[in-house]
């Protein structure tokens, strides 16, 4: 019923929901959604386009990219500051950001927000945060906690294969390095903000924070950092770069002002992606930043 009264043009609208018993027997319960003929951004940052004889990527965009980042913002800006109870999402990820026949992102799969409580009700914390306690999100998009602090979990054998293949996890004590949401156990929109941080360098990097070449204390964050802001066309998907090679007349070099609209974008993620809580920057300015970066490029394209 929580979800059904969030109304926002980049949120993906509940129809209805269902409470049955399936084939063996067990409940089954279903949230109805409206269906996203274009799919998830996971799927159109990393697919063909259905030619299964390309290596070619699908082409998104410039534009299409920050829009699309935009559409996010503008929806967790909304879950955050302007909705009833003010929500946090929890996982955001390039799967849960579905797209529409006009390439118009919706954010969905709210299984593990949470709707933060009353400041007043907490008798320790942070007011930005809730009560819940437990650990949220996907390996790869949630904030690092304390190094030191490690959390003992169970899961499925290939669920423990991938995390030792990709996160370097002991399988014999089944331990994960901490999460914000694991050192301190509350859930916070700072949170939400690391996550979208992730998801705007990987849509323009287009490289999965989880991408092999991520290790021995390399992350998409740091890499970011690391050719800030002299080397960003180094480090930008080529596909990005073709395409304002293109637009040019002497197509010889990128213009200017699309090599200050990369890195004003990139900066924002690397805004986003602040080790500390205090020194990200809320969804609104964000929000704010990417409407005024969306509407210089429209100016000049």
């Amino acid at each position: 019923n929580a979800l059904r009264n969030l109304r926002h043009r980049n949120l993906i609208p509940i129809l209805t929901a269902c409470s049955s018993i399936d084939s063996e027997g067990n409940d089954f319960k279903a949230l109805i959604y409206e269906f996203m003929p274009r799919g998830d951004l996971h799927k159109v940052l990393y697919s063909n386009g259905g030619d299964e004889n390309s290596s070619n990527l699908n082409h998104i965009t410039l534009g299409e990219r920050l829009s699309i980042v935009l559409d996010v913002a503008d929806a967790l800006e909304y879950l955050h500051h302007n909705s009833q109870g003010s929500m946090v999402h929890c996982d955001l990820k390039p799967s849960n950001i579905l797209l529409d026949e006009n390439m118009t992102a919706h954010v969905g799969d709210f299984g593990l927000a949470r709707f933060k409580v009353d400041p007043t009700a907490l008798s320790l914390g942070d007011s930005n945060s809730t009560s819940s306690i437990a650990i949220k999100g996907t390996v790869g998009y949630v904030a690092p906690g304390n190094d030191n602090f490690y959390l003992i979990y169970s899961c499925s054998v290939s669920c423990l294969h991938y995390l030792f293949d990709h996160v370097h996890v002991n399988l014999d004590s089944c331990c994960l390095p901490c999460t914000e949401y694991a050192g301190g156990g509350e859930v916070s929109t700072a949170a939400d903000v690391y996550s979208f941080g992730v998801v705007l360098l990987e849509i323009f990097i287009r490289k999965r924070p989880t991408d092999d070449m991520f290790k021995d204390g390399l992350s998409i964050v740091s890499f970011t950092e690391m050719n800030f802001p002299d080397r960003v066309l180094e480090i930008v998907d080529p596909q990005l770069l073709q395409e304002l090679i293109l637009g040019q007349e002497t197509q010889t070099a990128i213009d200017e002002k699309d090599v200050q609209c990369l890195t004003s974008v990139l900066n924002i993620g690397l805004c986003c992606t602040k080790t500390s809580q205090s020194e990200r920057i809320s969804m609104q300015e964000v929000a704010a930043k990417l409407h005024g970066i969306k509407d210089a490029y429209l100016r000049v394209n």
